[in-house]
């Protein structure tokens, strides 16, 4: 019943241990999920942001555009003549705020521009004739249709994006021509500062307008945050006419939030150490319990069981062999003239004698029996499965002879007997209470009789009271 170092060892540290890792492994997957999802419910707020400013630079872009379709109405009421062309596009520019400048290139030459002031080096551009923009003029010709392209190196200056809608005039048979171009110039990055933009670089996201070059592949950047796009941003396309445009997006510290996930590692460290400590504790309390319960049960001096702890180890034997009908010896002694050994060789020489008279006899006894300190020198000990009087008699004469070995204390050699008093269940049918008192009673019947001896108990004595 005693508390071991080995035990202690295993139980105060082993299990601690064992909680805290536990908590922690599943405390840290907790996190990991919470870092899942809030890395999911983040992307797919960044695809909903990246989806609706994408909506929203395709309407600017088309609404800019659709001014082309204006001038080529008139050319097309004009026959190929627009009266005051910079009188009318004066008036035309403020409804298209994101349009820098409008330009008419009869044949693919440019011949009008508004404003003109800024825009002298376009006057007189050949479209067909730059090998930088003849292949655009040819397909845009080619394809009849509005196109939109960009980013430019203008010829004026600055960076930006040129929409060509082709006008077809009918002729005198009324076939169509090739007329020229209407061309909506737009400026790079100022005219794509929208609103949707500048609201999600306030939002804390980072992005980068772009698109592929039709011809080489290469990536060509359009407007950017002044925040650099952090891994893997989310991608979405815009529709623009005869191209794709592309927004890339990611927040501006990046998906990751390290400040958030260190609080709740952190956290999570915490809470297996508080756990494991719990579990300490508990421990700690069982075995602090545990040692009180021992000392309750255990003598102090010899290490034996105490007549509490005895009692209960006797109504267990005693209960089993009531119930297999087994048999059962309830043996009492104490020590033969034990008060001369305190008064001539002191109490520790007592002591001395007591721990080794008992320890020697706890040996001399079959395992399963059990040995017990009732207080001073009186000993109870619980003999189970002896059958016959010449094993009863033989083990009490066992019990003798061990107890009659020398004893040395600090030079001095001790001899003690004991005396013995015994009583035999079912013989004896009583319960473990009356045995013991038979026992006890029997043992004062040996010492009356000349101690050193053995006596069983015989019912007659109760009759002859």
């Amino acid at each position: 019943m005693r508390l071991t170092a080995g035990w202690r060892n295993k139980k105060f540290f082993g299990w601690p241990l064992f909680t805290f890792f536990a908590a922690l492994l599943l405390v840290s997957y907790g996190v990991f999920l919470s870092e899942v999802y809030r890395l999911d419910l983040a992307k797919a707020r960044g695809h909903l942001v990246a989806e609706h400013c994408a909506a929203d630079i395709s309407m600017a872009i088309e609404h800019t555009l659709s001014v082309a379709y204006v001038l080529d109405a008139l050319l097309q009421q004009g026959h190929g003549e627009i009266p005051s062309f910079p009188v009318l596009a004066a008036r035309l520019l403020p409804m298209y705020p994101e349009a820098s400048a409008l330009q008419l290139a009869p044949g693919g030459v440019v011949t009008e521009c508004f404003p003109l002031e800024g825009n002298e080096p376009v006057i007189g551009h050949d479209l067909f004739h730059d090998p930088q923009r003849m292949a655009e003029a040819v397909r845009g010709r080619d394809g009849g249709r509005l196109l939109f392209f960009g980013p430019y190196a203008l010829l004026q200056g600055g960076q930006g994006g040129i929409g060509r809608l082709p006008v077809f005039l009918p002729d005198a048979q009324g076939r169509r021509f090739f007329w020229g171009f209407v061309t909506v110039l737009t400026r790079y990055p100022e005219t794509l500062q929208n609103d949707s933009l500048q609201a999600i670089e306030k939002d804390g996201y980072a992005y980068e307008l772009w698109r592929y070059h039709p011809e080489t592949g290469e990536k060509m950047r359009i407007a950017a945050s002044s925040a650099p796009l952090q891994e893997n941003p989310i991608e979405t396309g815009i529709s623009v006419p005869g191209n794709v445009w592309y927004l890339s997006l990611t927040p501006q510290a990046g998906w990751m939030n390290y400040p958030a996930l260190a609080f709740k590692a952190a956290g999570a460290l915490v809470f297996s150490l508080l756990v494991a400590w719990l579990v300490y504790l508990m421990l700690q309390t069982k075995a602090s319990e545990s040692v009180m319960k021992c000392m309750a049960m255990q003598d102090e001096l010899t290490r034996l069981p105490n007549r509490r702890g005895l009692m209960a180890e006797l109504q267990t034997a005693w209960q089993q062999a009531w119930e297999q009908e087994g048999s059962l010896i309830v043996g009492f002694f104490d020590i033969d003239a034990f008060k001369a050994v305190n008064d001539t060789l002191g109490h520790d020489a007592g002591d001395h004698v007591l721990c080794t008279l008992s320890a020697r006899i706890r040996a001399a006894l079959p395992p399963g029996d059990y040995l017990g300190r009732l207080g001073g020198d009186e000993f109870l000990f619980v003999l189970c499965g002896v059958q016959t009087s010449e094993q009863r008699q033989a083990q009490m004469q066992a019990l003798l002879t061990v107890a009659l070995q020398p004893i040395l204390w600090r030079g001095t050699v001790c001899r003690c007997s004991i005396s013995i008093g015994f009583t035999c269940y079912p013989e004896d049918p009583g319960g473990p209470e009356l045995l013991v008192q038979h026992a006890d009673r029997a043992m004062y019947e040996a010492k009356r009789k000349g101690k050193g001896r053995i006596e069983a108990f015989s019912p007659e004595w109760e009759t002859g009271n």
